[in-house]
């Protein structure tokens, strides 16, 4: 609850999202080696792509506090994609100058 909270105002709801999945994936790795749990192809490639996950969030991370941005490899910010989904809306909508054809 409020510990949550705190977390999130002092970095990202992203980064307290990354911190979640490498809990999730510390606790099936654990898992694995303690209970001796067979590992399927596919339960493999989850976790090697939650780790890759984590890796590239950590990278750039570690790029932007240290000043470098690479636009290439760099998401778009969370704020620009939520006022990107504001104009999808508004576009569906439509014009209220255009008439539907009805009436």
């Amino acid at each position: 609850g409020l510990s949550q909270m705190a977390i999130i105002g002092r970095t990202s709801a992203v980064t307290f999202q990354v911190v979640g999945l490498s809990k999730t994936v510390l606790t099936v790795l654990s898992g694995i080696l303690t209970f001796r749990t067979p590992v399927t192809p596919q339960n493999l490639a989850g976790l090697l792509l939650a780790i890759c996950g984590l890796g590239w969030y950590s990278r750039l991370q570690v790029t932007e506090a240290q000043g470098g941005t690479s636009s290439s490899s760099q998401p778009p910010a969370a704020g620009a994609l939520a006022g990107h989904a504001r104009e999808e809306r508004v576009e569906e909508k439509g014009s209220p100058g255009i008439s539907s054809g009805i009436g």
